[in-house]
C-alpha cells in the first residue's frame, strides 16, 4: 500500500489486487482488467497499472509518471528489449537507468546493456560499461562478463587478470571452466594456488582440493608445500575418511611451524571420530609443547573437549577446556570453554562452583551462556537476584522462562510499544519504503524485496527495513522469508522486551498460519498448540515447502520413512513423499508422532525434543549422565550443541507463543 500522500488508500489498493491477480494467473482477462483501469484513471494509479502490465509500450507510457521507480522501469524495458532481440533498444534503456545513483539494481542494468552491446558487436561499449560499474557487479559473473567483453574486442591480455581472478577465487564456481578454457594454463604463486584447493575443499570438492593439494605438495620446499601435504590429510578427513586421515597424519613429518601445528589439529579431529583417546593426548601434549600459542591448539583443545564432553568424562573435559579459557582467554571460545567448567563444578556439587558461576557472568556478561550461569547461581545460592538479572538482560531467553517460575511470577500480559524509535524508519530508508511500497502495488514483489535489501545492507536503518520486509513476506504468506529478515536485520530481538517493540513486529517474528490444522491435531493429540507452533517455527521457519539436507519434509520436518510408516498406521493410503509438503499432512503426522515420544518419555518435554531433534536412544541415553535435579540441568548436559540449542530455544518460543497468543 502506498503512502496517502502519494496515492489514496482505496484506489492503491484496488491496484494492488489488480496487479497481484494478473501477477498470479496472467491471462487476457486480468491483463483487461488492468488496462481498463488505467486508462480510467489518471497520474501514478494509471502508471502502476500500466506498471504491473509490463509490456514495453506500457512501460514507456508508465515512466514519466513514476520518476521514483525510474531504473527499475529502465531494467524491465531492457530486459524486454533483449527478449525482443530489440539491442538497440535495450543499450539505451539500460543506459538511462544507470544514471540514478545508489541503485539496487546497478549491475543488472550495466550486464543489460554490456549483453546488448555484445549482441551489437561492440564489445567497447560492453567494456565501457560493465568497467564503470564494476565495483558494483556481483563476483564472479562480473569478471566473466568484462573478460568475455575484452575477448570479443580483441583485447585477450586485459581479459587474463580477469580469468585468472575467477580461476583462483572462485574455483569451484560454473565459470571457472570458461576461466581454464580460455587461459589455458595459468602461473600463479604457490600461495594462490594453495588457497584455490583450499576453497575447493570448503566447497566440498574433496577430489580436486586434494589432486590440487598432491600437486603442490610434489613441488619445490616451501611452507606452502608443507601445509599443501598437511591439507591432504584434511581433505580425506573432510570426505570422512577418518581411517586414513589418522594414519597418513601421524606419520607426515612438515619442518615449517604452522604447517605442523595444523598437521596436529587434525589429527585430534581425526583421532576424536575415531576414539582413538590416546593419539588426541600426545597431539595435545604437542601442541602444547611446541606451538602452546597457536590458534591450531586453541581449535583442537575444543575439539578434544568436546570428545570428551560426549563421553561424559568431566575430568577430561574440565582439564582441556579450563586450558583454552586460560591460555586464550580473548578468544570468541572462551565464554563456552569457560562455561564447560563452570558448569561441570555445579553438576557434580563442587565447592567451587559458586565462585566459577559467579566469575563467568563477572567475565562474559553478554554471552549466550550467561543466563544459565545466572540461574544455576540462584538455584546454588537461594538469592533471587540472579533471577531478577535474568529477566532484565535476558527478557526471552529459556531461562528467563524458568525464573519467571522461581519467583512466582505470572507472564505478564502482552503489552508493546506504540512507537519505538528503532523500527522507525530514517529519512533515507523512508525513500526506500516508499519506492518498495510502489513496486509492490504493480506486483513486482522480488524488486520491491531487492529495493528494502539494499537499504539493509547499507546500514539505512536496518531493523525498519527488516520489520517492512517482513510485512511484505508476511502479505505473501513468505513466513520463513520474513522470519530470517527479521533475524538478519534486528537480530538484537532475542534480548529486547516484549514492551520495546511494536505488536506487529512480535507477531511476524512469531507468525502463527496454518492455525486451523495446528490447533485441530494439537487438541486430537492433546498437545500444547503453542509447543507445536514453537517446533515448526524452529524446524522449518512454517516453510511448507523446505527439505533439509538429511531428506526430512515441511514444517515439522518429517521424514519419508517415518512419514510412511505413520500413515499405516493412521490409515492414510496412497502415501507417497510429496505429501509431505501439504501442511495439514505434515502436522498430523509430526504431531502424532511429537506424541508418540512424549509418551514414551514419561511426558518430559525436554527428553521429548532431544528425541525429535538427535533421536530417542540418544535422548535416554543423555539421562544417565549424571543425577539431575530439574530438566535444566539435563539440557545443559546434552553433548550436541545443536539439540542443546534447539531444545532451550523450541521451550523459549513456546513461552513467546504464549504470552503473544494466548487469551487467558
Amino acid at each position: 500500500m502506498l503512502p496517502a500522500a502519494v496515492l489514496a488508500q482505496d484506489v492503491a489498493q484496488d491496484v494492488a489486487q489488480l496487479a497481484r491477480a494478473y501477477s498470479d494467473s496472467p491471462s487476457t482477462t486480468t491483463r483487461a482488467a488492468l488496462s481498463r483501469f488505467a486508462a480510467t484513471h489518471s497520474g501514478k494509479p494509471a502508471a502502476l497499472a500500466l506498471l504491473a502490465i509490463g509490456d514495453p509500450p506500457s512501460l514507456r507510457a508508465a515512466r514519466p509518471a513514476l520518476p521514483e521507480l525510474d531504473d527499475y522501469i529502465a531494467l524491465l524495458l531492457a530486459n524486454a528489449d533483449l527478449v525482443a532481440s530489440d539491442f538497440e533498444a535495450a543499450g539505451r534503456d539500460a543506459e538511462s537507468g544507470l544514471r540514478r545513483p545508489s541503485s539496487p539494481v546497478e549491475a543488472r542494468l550495466a550486464n543489460a546493456a554490456a549483453q546488448a552491446y555484445s549482441k551489437l558487436n561492440q564489445p567497447a561499449d560492453a567494456v565501457r560499461i560493465l568497467r564503470a560499474h564494476y565495483a558494483a557487479l556481483p563476483q564472479p559473473d562480473g569478471d566473466a562478463a568484462l573478460a568475455a567483453a575484452f575477448t570479443a574486442a580483441g583485447d585477450p591480455k586485459s581479459a587474463a587478470p580477469y580469468w585468472t581472478r575467477i580461476w583462483l577465487d572462485f574455483p569451484a564456481g560454473t565459470q571457472a571452466k570458461d576461466a581454464e578454457a580460455a587461459l589455458g594454463s595459468v602461473s600463479a604463486t604457490p600461495q594462490a594456488l594453495l588457497s584455490r584447493a583450499s576453497k575447493l575443499l570448503d566447497a566440498r570438492d574433496f577430489v580436486r582440493a586434494r589432486q590440487e593439494f598432491a600437486a603442490i605438495a610434489a613441488g619445490p620446499p616451501s611452507p606452502e608445500r608443507d601445509l599443501a601435504a598437511v591439507r591432504l590429510g584434511a581433505a580425506d578427513y573432510r570426505a570422512r575418511k577418518n581411517a586414513e586421515a589418522l594414519a597418513y597424519l601421524a606419520t607426515l613429518q612438515v619442518p615449517t611451524p604452522e604447517a605442523d601445528a595444523e598437521r596436529l589439529y587434525w589429527l585430534v579431529a581425526a583421532a576424536s571420530r575415531l576414539d582413538r583417546l590416546d593419539t588426541i593426548e600426545e597431539s595435545l601434549a604437542s601442541l602444547a609443547r611446541q606451538y602452546g600459542q597457536s590458534s591450531w591448539r586453541r581449535e583442537a583443545l575444543i575439539v578434544a573437549g568436546g570428545e570428551y564432553f560426549a563421553l561424559n568424562q568431566p575430568e577430561n573435559y574440565e582439564r582441556v577446556y579450563w586450558s583454552c579459557y586460560q591460555d586464550f582467554p580473548s578468544s570468541p571460545r572462551a565464554a563456552y570453554c569457560h562455561w564447560r567448567v563452570a558448569f561441570s563444578a555445579y553438576i557434580h556439587r563442587r565447592p567451587d562452583a559458586a565462585d566459577l558461576l559467579k566469575a563467568h557472568v563477572s567475565l562474559f556478561p553478554r554471552s549466550g551462556s550467561t543466563p544459565a550461569a545466572l540461574y544455576f547461581l540462584a538455584r546454588l545460592t537461594d538469592s533471587p537476584d540472579p533471577y531478577q538479572q535474568i529477566l532484565r538482560q535476558f527478557p526471552n531467553d529459556y531461562y528467563a522462562v524458568l525464573a519467571r517460575g522461581r519467583l512466582q511470577l505470572e507472564a505478564a500480559p502482552a503489552t508493546f510499544a506504540l512507537r519505538s524509535g528503532i523500527f522507525q524508519p530514517a529519512p533515507a530508508a523512508r525513500f526506500r519504503f516508499e519506492r518498495a511500497r510502489l513496486l509492490e502495488t504493480a506486483a513486482l514483489h522480488d524488486l520491491a524485496i531487492t529495493e528494502l535489501r539494499f537499504g539493509g545492507e547499507h546500514a539505512e536503518h536496518p531493523e525498519a527495513i527488516g520489520l517492512e520486509l517482513a510485512r511484505l513476506c508476511s502479505a505473501r504468506d513468505e513466513f520463513a522469508r520474513g522470519i530470517r529478515f527479521l533475524k538478519r536485520y534486528a537480530s538484537g530481538y532475542v534480548y529486547t522486551p516484549l514492551t520495546d517493540a511494536p505488536r506487529e513486529f512480535w507477531l511476524l517474528a512469531y507468525p502463527l498460519p496454518y492455525l486451523e490444522p495446528l490447533e485441530n491435531y494439537s487438541e486430537q493429540q492433546g498437545l500444547d498448540p503453542f509447543m507445536v507452533a514453537a517446533l515448526v517455527r524452529q524446524e522449518s521457519e512454517f516453510d511448507p515447502q523446505v527439505i533439509s539436507r538429511a531428506g526430512a519434509y515441511g514444517l515439522t520436518q518429517v521424514m519419508p520413512s517415518t512419514g510412511r510408516e505413520l500413515s499405516r498406521s493412521l490409515g492414510i493410503r496412497g502415501f507417497r513423499t510429496g505429501m509431505l509438503t501439504d501442511p495439514a499432512v505434515n502436522l498430523r503426522l509430526g504431531t502424532v508422532y511429537l506424541k508418540r515420544l512424549l509418551t514414551q518419555l514419561d511426558g518430559q518435554w525436554e527428553l521429548a525434543l532431544a528425541a525429535y531433534n538427535a533421536g530417542k536412544t540418544r535422548a535416554i541415553a543423555w539421562q544417565s549422565r549424571s543425577e539431575f535435579r530439574e530438566p535444566a540441568e539435563y539440557i545443559e548436559s546434552i553433548p550436541f550443541p545443536e539439540t542443546h540449542n534447539y531444545v532451550k530455544v523450541v521451550l523459549r518460543n513456546a513461552d513467546l507463543y504464549r504470552r503473544l497468543y494466548s487469551k487467558n
